[in-house]
Parts: C-alpha cells; sequence; structure tokens
C-alpha cells in the first residue's frame, strides 16, 4: 500500500464517496506520517533493522550528517583508529583471539556460538566501565549526530541504529516508496484512520450537531461523537501497541 492509497482508504472508511469528508489531504497525510513514526520509534524491527556502520570524523567538527534510513541510534562508540587509541585492544575479535577462541582459524581447537556470546557479554561489561571518548546525541529532525568534546584528529566512529528495510549506509534521501511496507501495517491504518476522525470531529462541532455541509444534505453529522471515537480508539491502538509483544525482530522500545 502508497501513501496515496492509504489516503484515499481513510477517505472510504469515514464515508467518501456517499458524505462529504471536511478534511483537506494534508490533514490526512499529517496524520499518516504521526502513525508511521509511532510505529517506527515503537515496534523496531517490524519495519527496521538493527545495523552497524562507520562514521568517519575529523577535527574540529562536532556535527556529521547521517544516512537518510536511520531511524533511531542506538550506541556510538569510537574506534581509537586516528591515533591508534587503546579502544582496539577491546575488540570482539581481539578478546575472542586472546582466549583462545579462534584457535579454530589454524585447525588446532574447536569453537561455539556459546563463546562467541561470553566475548559480547564480555565487551558489554567492559564498556560499562571504561567510558568512551566522546558524549552525543542524535537529531531526529535533522538526522544528524553531534559529538562533544570537539574532536582534535581524524577517526573512526561505530555507529549501531536501526535503519528502514531497504536503506543502508549509502542512502541519502529516504522516499515515499521505502515506506510502503509500513503503509500494510494494520496499527499505522487504524491509527490515521482515528487520528482523521478526531480532526473531522473538531471541524464539524465548530459547527454545531446539526452541522449539514454541502453533499451531506438531510444527514446529521455529530461532531462530538467523532471526536470521542476517535480518542478512544488512539488510546485503545496506543496501549496494544505498547502491552503486545507479537511483533517479529527486536521487542518493542518505549519512550
Amino acid at each position: 500500500m502508497t501513501k496515496k492509497d492509504m489516503l484515499s482508504w481513510v477517505k472510504r472508511k469515514l464515508g467518501y464517496p456517499m458524505v462529504r469528508v471536511e478534511l483537506h489531504n494534508t490533514q490526512i497525510e499529517q496524520h499518516i506520517d504521526e502513525a508511521k513514526d509511532l510505529f517506527l520509534k515503537w515496534a523496531s524491527g517490524n519495519a527496521t533493522v538493527d545495523q552497524f556502520f562507520t562514521l568517519p570524523i575529523s577535527a574540529n567538527c562536532t556535527e556529521y550528517d547521517l544516512p537518510g534510513g536511520v531511524t533511531d541510534v542506538i550506541t556510538v562508540q569510537s574506534s581509537g583508529m586516528g591515533g591508534g587509541g587503546i579502544n582496539t585492544l577491546f575488540s570482539t575479535s581481539n578478546v575472542m583471539y586472546n582466549s583462545g577462541m579462534l584457535s579454530f582459524i589454524h585447525n588446532i581447537g574447536g569453537y561455539s556460538m556459546v563463546d562467541y556470546h561470553l566475548a559480547l557479554d564480555h565487551m558489554e561489561t567492559i564498556q560499562r566501565y571504561i567510558p568512551d571518548k566522546y558524549n552525543w546525541w542524535f537529531n531526529k529532525s535533522s538526522n544528524t549526530l553531534n559529538i562533544r568534546p570537539t574532536p582534535t584528529e581524524w577517526e573512526m566512529l561505530l555507529i549501531r541504529c536501526f535503519m528502514l528495510r531497504g536503506t543502508d549506509e549509502n542512502t541519502i534521501e529516504v522516499t515515499d516508496e521505502h515506506y510502503d511496507i509500513i503503509y500494510d501495517n494494520e496499527f499505522v491504518r487504524e491509527y490515521t484512520l482515528a487520528c482523521s476522525k478526531e480532526t473531522l470531529g473538531l471541524i464539524r462541532r465548530k459547527f454545531g450537531s446539526g452541522f449539514s455541509s454541502i453533499g451531506n444534505t438531510g444527514i446529521s453529522l455529530d461532531g462530538d461523537s467523532l471526536v470521542s471515537e476517535g480518542k478512544q480508539e488512539k488510546e485503545k491502538l496506543l496501549e496494544t501497541l505498547k502491552t503486545e509483544q507479537d511483533y517479529e525482530g527486536w521487542p518493542i522500545y518505549y519512550s
């Protein structure tokens, strides 16, 4: 389903073309975007994937553009590659090698996924007690990463993030086509419809319960009931999204 298909679906659910719907396309599109953003934020893993990529940083620069498909940044770790920093000692591969877990490379021992996850657990423990070189924050509106203190040399950052399915670190701009998989989701459709009901009810309520617009002659349109219905449906959908864990992929992340 495309964004245009979604817009037409909402209008039909609100009674069009039998009943005139006093909503502009831009209002419905805004509600589609609201539902899409909520789904991306709280149901990570359904339309997004957990990815890693490296970001080169330069001296005296604190703000960096991220790939277009990034929806959220999870962790940022400096590699110390520019100055041969100590962080290179704490790579997963180095921990595994020094522990003998990679001895299979020389055909002198065994290896299992248990060993690999033990190395990852060791990495996480180290990262808790060894502060990283930079503080960072992700500016979602501008899709940029800001770091402090100001870098003094060139090096690489390892970024772990959620990215929209079908995008990667080389994606510059995200188009509506990238979101088609999201528009098929039931939550996104129903939440968009609930928001549209509420907005339509607010518009009709300004003219009273007996409001009859052009194309709605002889039909009583109650704005109050639409507002109430829309709010109740939004609350129910949000509660379902937060509590039901039947989504595939990564767990739901709460705000």
